[in-house]
């Protein structure tokens, strides 16, 4: 349901036709040698639409690019590296499988410095949702000091030296969805969806449900949980015995059904125990879809509710409860279902050009 690497949309889907405006996603290879070599440290365009394919998508024709491999990061050609979640590459349950990750990410480090390519890296989360282990934090260290410059989505993401800052907001995913039928708003349903980590809050989210009084709210919880979660929602539910409804579809499901279960619910429920440590794709996604989220109060979501107007982004200071699912949706009612929050400067085109120029000037410095 959502990829990995991209922290938040979906795979496109099967039989859906993609918008006639957009750009062919394809690797770009420009007649001629290309001017500027960006190696992208994360999978290829393929089936899932990810944060790079729009990058790619939309880049200038002086700009080609290539994909993670071990072999091309070691060895490959390349005027810049471009790194995301450099921690998913430290990182296997097989110990053995993990030592020669690790033993290829110092070879990559080694590379970077002998031939001085410039690294960028883009700061989607502030630090890892999972932490890692002394080994794997020392590495992200030795990483870190070859970067030379920190791309952030917002204002509030903060990095160890400000003159390697530069800010590109997240692209929104209006476009990528144009042509997608939306269904009819189900009034009182609250959704949460994507993969079910327990940070998400989803075990909140059920006890608040609890908590409420109104027979007509509904929460629904759409995604594949991990294994303890499954057992814990499931016990939860077991000894459920509030008015408000609870459902659920704990497992993967396909991008056509996502953005049925986004548009059917009324508010989108984003109760994330570390708000504002990442740049949130999830709640990108949402907005873009026209539903409106509700989120803890960070200085992220306060950036974003002012961009969108405070009606699309409800915020909590405190606990999640009955009362605060309450609140969202008699404050949300009165959107129409078929407006879109105000986005600004967040199509893909832009986000692609701002990322070109920083290669260039890169490049230009070596």
């Amino acid at each position: 349901m959502t990829d990995p690497f991209s922290g938040a949309p979906p795979r496109r889907m099967p039989n859906s036709s993609t918008p006639s405006k957009r750009a062919p996603l394809v690797s770009r290879s420009p007649i001629g040698r290309p001017t500027i070599r960006v190696y992208e440290a994360v999978p290829g365009p393929g089936a899932t639409v990810k944060f790079i394919d729009e990058i790619v998508r939309y880049a200038p024709e002086d700009i080609a690019f290539s994909f993670h491999s071990w072999s091309r990061a070691v060895f490959g050609r390349y005027d810049v590296a471009h790194v995301h979640w450099p921690e998913f590459y430290l990182r296997d349950p097989s110990r053995a499988r993990r030592i020669i990750k690790r033993f290829l990410f110092r070879a990559f480090l080694a590379r970077i410095r002998f031939t001085r390519t410039p690294v960028v890296r883009t700061v989607h989360n502030v630090k890892p949702h999972d932490a890692g282990d002394a080994g794997e934090k020392r590495l992200l260290q030795a990483l870190d000091k070859l970067v030379r410059k920190h791309v952030v989505m917002s204002n509030c993401t903060p990095v160890t030296n400000p003159s390697t800052r530069e800010l590109i907001p997240h692209g929104d995913f209006v476009e990528v969805f144009a042509d997608v039928a939306r269904e009819q708003r189900v009034e009182g349903r609250v959704l949460l969806f994507g993969r079910i980590h327990p940070y998400k809050g989803a075990l909140e989210l059920i006890q608040a449900a609890s908590e409420v009084a109104d027979a007509g709210v509904e929460v629904r919880i759409v995604g594949s949980p991990t294994k303890d979660m499954r057992s814990a929602i499931e016990e939860a539910l077991t000894d459920y015995d509030g008015t408000a409804q609870v459902t659920t579809d704990l497992r993967s499901v396909s991008d056509e059904q996502m953005v049925e279960e986004i548009t059917r619910a009324e508010i989108v429920a984003l109760p994330y125990q570390d708000a504002g440590n990442g740049n949130s794709g999830v709640a990108m996604v949402a907005l873009s879809l026209g539903r409106p989220v509700l989120v803890y109060r960070s200085c992220l979501m306060e950036e974003l509710a002012s961009e969108t107007g405070a009606q699309w982004v409800q915020m909590m200071d405190g606990e999640l409860t009955g009362g605060e699912l309450e609140r969202a949706l008699r404050n949300v009612r009165g959107l129409d279902p078929s407006t879109q929050p105000r986005l600004i400067d967040r199509d893909w085109q832009s986000v692609a050009s701002a990322y070109a120029g920083v290669f260039r000037d890169l490049t230009r410095s070596r």
